[in-house]
């Protein structure tokens, strides 16, 4: 018993010391690699984008002292090196006030000191065939007590048809008519005291003062868009069923937010349809524009052609994505 208790701990120790002399050399290996200069960089792209910007900026004064410039994302940048999106966003700001889509706010009047929010802006750009910019008003910004406009904003419940059963309809007819309703949002209007609750800053360029605009219509980016928009075209649809009983009826069941997608059988049928319903929405101040259709005779000939101010633009093209189907 004593002999073999002394053999297996014999054993044991040996073991011990032979590991221990290969985990020494490793560890010495392991020391020596660590002081060694690496000879490839494992930086990440924007770990060497700012090593770059760090050693293109850097400077060293003759009191010994450094300065830095500090390693901005890529994607932050100046709209003044940006000259084509500044222009865009000038010009698409300039066309708010004489659509009467925003006005300017005394800044000595009394109820500037009533309740208001102000939202910031910014601008995306867009993929379609004719927006190349867009200008969005972030009415989910939180406010310096940590409330954002949206938060007071009740949604609504959703008032157009389901988008599966539009689409169903939309391809079942020989003949399909896509138009979009142009700048829907902006054809409603918002009660005057409200509108302090829609306040922006707004320059088109550094050198000029900033001046403050309420925005007179209902805003993209609102909690409640969507449903004061489309609400207003039920409203339209219903009050004038007995003017326009069959335009009424492609109104109320086949538009999703400002896309209206119908389909008639016969180009007789488009041409009698597609008047009156631009003359119902035209009742009620919206128009109706990028038009297709999958017969190009359909526009040609249905479509009214008084109205100059872009409303009648037809999209040529071999397809198109509609609510995300090609």
């Amino acid at each position: 018993m004593g002999y073999s208790r002394f053999y297996c701990t014999s054993h044991l120790e040996e073991t011990s010391m032979s590991y221990l002399s290969v985990n020494t050399e490793e560890l010495i290996q392991q020391f020596w690699e660590l002081e060694q200069i690496p000879i490839s960089s494992s930086f990440t792209k924007e770990e060497n984008l700012c090593e770059k910007h760090f050693i293109e900026n850097y400077a060293h004064n003759d009191k010994g002292r450094y300065s830095v410039k500090l390693p901005f994302k890529a994607e932050r940048r100046e709209l003044l090196k940006m000259p084509n999106v500044y222009q865009q966003y000038k010009d698409f700001m300039s066309e708010y006030l004489p659509l009467g889509h925003m006005e300017e706010v005394d800044e000595n009047s009394v109820d500037i000191k009533n309740q208001h929010f102000y939202i910031p802006h910014h601008v995306i750009k867009e993929s379609s065939f004719t927006t190349r910019l867009r200008v969005v008003f972030n009415a989910s910004a939180k406010f310096s007590s940590g409330v954002s406009l949206n938060d007071t904003l009740m949604i609504g419940p959703k008032v157009q048809d389901d988008l599966f059963v539009i689409i169903l309809r939309f391809r079942s007819h020989n003949i399909a008519v896509k138009s979009d309703l142009q700048k829907m949002y902006r054809q409603v209007k918002v009660e005057n005291e409200d509108r302090n609750f829609q306040k922006i800053l707004w320059r088109d360029n550094p050198s000029s003062p900033i001046k403050t605009y309420r925005l007179c219509t209902v805003i993209y980016g609102t909690a409640s868009d969507y449903y004061l928009a489309s609400r207003v075209l039920k409203h339209l649809a219903i009050d004038e069923r007995s003017n326009f009983p069959k335009a009424s009826e492609v109104l109320l069941h086949n538009c999703y937010i400002d896309d209206v997608l119908f389909g008639v059988d016969t180009l007789q049928e488009a041409e009698k349809i597609i008047p009156k319903l631009q003359e119902l929405l035209y009742s009620g101040g919206f128009k109706m524009h990028k038009w297709c259709s999958n017969k190009k005779l359909v526009l040609e000939r249905a479509i009214k052609t008084e109205d100059s101010n872009n409303s009648c633009t037809i999209i040529d093209a071999k397809s198109i994505t509609i609510l995300g189907l090609e």
